[in-house]
């Protein structure tokens, strides 16, 4: 971790990094390795990163994966400043409602969203072929996508712009990581994000249990 950070900031020109996260640590990616690379995490991976922090090399330290019960965990043996979690608080995939959401409130540890389009099925609808985590969806997501795409068909709000929304309204996320290839991507979310949503789309989704 400590030849990877002052990798970072040669290849960055800088002084010091803002935040600084550790990346893809659970099984979704490490498959087959994933307890190996947690116990490298928790042997010794955590400390390297407090020590930065405390010796003011970064502002704030973090975790970026996309499941939920990775960082649950790692909060029992370090103080975070912040997440970035991919897929898991979207339209289609609401489980951190309960238990995880409210404990980053609780012990006030910043959650950036990422890929909150569920990697494609969120901006293209139900069609043949859509993505959703990063694999083909299963029929149960396509039938709950075109539900939630009759509704937004409604309001007059095209489905991205829905989905885009959706995450900043919770007061545990700070930010959102919508991943545009291009400026036009870029642009595009923008004016998403800035478009008025009429409120009764989202009671509209919660009374047909889409939500």
């Amino acid at each position: 971790i400590m030849r990877s950070f002052e990798h970072s900031l040669q290849r960055l020109g800088l002084e010091r990094i803002d935040l600084l996260l550790l990346h893809d640590i659970g099984s979704f990616s490490q498959k087959d390795n994933h307890d190996h690379t947690m116990r490298q995490v928790l042997d010794g991976g955590l400390r390297a990163l407090e020590e930065l922090r405390s010796s003011g090399a970064v502002r704030g330290i973090g975790v970026g994966v996309n499941e939920w019960p990775v960082l649950d965990e790692l909060m029992n043996h370090a103080p975070f400043d912040m997440f970035l979690l991919a897929n898991r608080y979207t339209l289609l995939d609401q489980a951190v409602l309960d238990h995880f959401l409210p404990r980053v409130q609780r012990e006030g540890v910043g959650i950036v969203i990422g890929a909150a389009l569920n990697t494609g099925i969120l901006l293209t609808g139900a069609i043949p072929g859509a993505q959703f985590d990063y694999a083909p969806a299963s029929e149960e997501i396509l039938e709950r996508t075109r539900g939630i795409e009759a509704i937004c068909k409604c309001h007059d709000v095209p489905l991205i712009r829905a989905a885009l929304n959706f995450p900043l309204a919770h007061p545990a996320v700070t930010a959102l990581l919508p991943g545009p290839a291009v400026a036009r991507e870029l642009e595009e979310n923008l004016g998403h994000l800035r478009a008025d949503i009429p409120a009764a789309l989202w009671t509209d989704l919660r009374d047909a249990g889409l939500m």
